[in-house]
């Protein structure tokens, strides 16, 4: 985990043992993350295996993406990232966001009660379970996470969202009414 980010940081021997980079759990919308996210599309572009998952604050729509990201925004960040010219509606979220994927050219799984899932090629998923025990502080962290798990071990991005959409959802079946981000994770750990 790099917690600052300098000119040495470049050089750091992390960026060639792994594929997969996950950045945003944790950030803070106000900072300027562009100095890293332009050294993460020059690392991607070196190796396109690489996998590159942005989640919540340090999403920025004037990044140059491709298929090797994968953008996970709440429709709240969602609105501050799709295309200027669109209005977001939220009875319209697949649409808009098989229109961002594509404009933005890029991964993007648009999280609310549904999940939607689009691709730079105008493909377009929903997976339609919603399950309330994911609606706690702390378990979009956990998805991206397993996502970036399933993208280690060479998944494609369909199939890394799908199969990690599964898994989380089996905290489905937990005795708890409302568990903690914490308590799910456990959970899934002997599942």
């Amino acid at each position: 985990m790099i917690d600052h980010w300098n000119e040495d940081s470049k050089s750091d021997p992390f960026w060639n043992k792994t594929k997969t980079v996950v950045m945003g759990p944790g950030t803070d919308a106000s900072k300027n993350y562009k100095p890293i996210l332009d050294f993460l599309v020059s690392w991607a572009n070196e190796n396109p295996s690489r996998r590159i998952i942005l989640d919540a604050g340090a999403i920025l729509p004037t990044v140059e993406f491709s298929d090797q990201w994968i953008l996970t925004p709440h429709l709240g960040e969602y609105a501050r990232l799709a295309p200027k010219q669109q209005e977001i509606h939220s009875n319209n979220i697949l649409e808009n966001g098989k229109l961002s994927a594509q404009v933005l050219n890029c991964n993007l799984l648009i999280k609310s009660s549904k999940q939607y899932f689009n691709d730079p090629q105008g493909n377009s998923w929903i997976w339609d379970y919603p399950n309330s025990k994911l609606a706690t502080m702390g378990t979009g962290d956990l998805l991206t996470g397993i996502i970036a798990l399933a993208l280690n071990r060479n998944s494609k991005p369909k199939e890394a969202i799908y199969n990690s959409l599964c898994f989380l959802d089996l905290s489905r079946n937990m005795d708890l009414t409302s568990p903690t981000a914490s308590e799910i994770l456990e959970y899934l750990k002997v599942q």
